[in-house]
């Protein structure tokens, strides 16, 4: 296996990639005691590693991306106010 980092990046939960970017779900909440950890952010990477920019998706779960260069939109499951996880997506 090849490393493409020499550094760790805490806090990624699921990655998809384009052959442009490496997209990753990340918890904005990590090592924090007084909330739930929830990832509620995708970060944006190039193939070197450089983050490019980061979505921030309120503080509602999100989880399981798949990214769809075509429709330029990141598909996720996320969770409701109500508890209820629904099929969701943001634009690029």
């Amino acid at each position: 296996m090849k490393r493409l980092l020499n550094k760790t990046i805490f806090g990624i939960e699921h990655i998809s990639v384009t052959e442009e970017y490496i997209y990753a779900i990340y918890d904005n909440y990590l090592f924090s005691h007084d909330k739930q950890m929830k990832p509620n952010s995708v970060a944006v990477f190039d193939w070197q590693g450089n983050p490019i920019t980061r979505y921030l998706l309120s503080d509602t779960f999100f989880g399981n991306i798949v990214v769809d260069q075509g429709r330029n939109r990141c598909y996720g499951m996320a969770e409701t106010q109500d508890g209820e996880v629904v099929l969701a997506f943001f634009e690029l």
